[in-house]
């Protein structure tokens, strides 16, 4: 999916935009870098994000813990290591933030990408356990900044909207926000959703 709102970048961009879920939607602010999934929807400010000082901002999920993502087959199929505590609440990796106060930066990707291949691990998993493996300093920054579309809680007052599970922003047409930014997206020239290219690219 990610590659398809890349392409349409690069079209309307007219410059050389790698493919790469780690470059995807990172704004850069300073010495902080913000990753927001494809399926999110900004409808407030997130100035707030600015004050986070530990090394990184996360949303942790109510009930569930790190163990659920690496004993799923969908995400985690080979995992088997007794180095970590698998009952630590899960973040979800759909929003998060990075301060330039991690000093082994490059470290810690190399880590994520050698044992994500080892493990074949999603991301999600792979940054909870990185955040053990380098006693990474976390901001619980609580679901204003990720609040489940399907959530049992009111969307209304969260800055940022997650189209986590179901029917997405652009399959629904049911978000005012969201249809007006698509609106101006296709008048600046973006391509209107075809959900059969996206399932042609796939």
């Amino acid at each position: 999916m990610y590659s398809y709102f890349i392409n349409e970048l690069k079209n309307i961009l007219d410059i050389d935009l790698p493919i790469n879920k780690d470059l995807l939607h990172r704004n850069i602010m300073d010495n902080k870098v913000l990753y927001l999934d494809t399926d999110i929807l900004i409808q407030k400010d997130i100035i707030d994000l600015l004050n986070i000082e530990e090394n990184m901002g996360v949303c942790y999920e109510e009930a569930d813990t790190i163990k659920g993502n690496v004993e799923s087959k969908l995400i985690a199929q080979r995992f088997k290591s007794n180095k970590y505590n698998l009952d630590t609440k899960l973040f979800n990796a759909g929003v998060f933030l990075l301060n330039d106060s991690i000093t082994n930066g490059n470290e810690i990707k190399d880590w994520c990408y050698i044992m994500s291949v080892k493990w074949l691990m999603a991301d999600q998993p792979i940054l909870n356990l990185a955040v053990q493996e380098f006693n990474i300093s976390v901001y619980d920054f609580s679901d204003t900044y990720n609040r489940y579309k399907l959530s049992d809680k009111d969307i209304e007052d969260a800055c940022i909207v997650h189209a986590l599970c179901g029917v997405k922003f652009w399959n629904a047409n049911n978000n005012a926000e969201w249809n007006e930014n698509n609106k101006k997206w296709i008048e600046f020239g973006g391509t209107a959703y075809d959900p059969k290219y996206v399932e042609n690219k796939m």
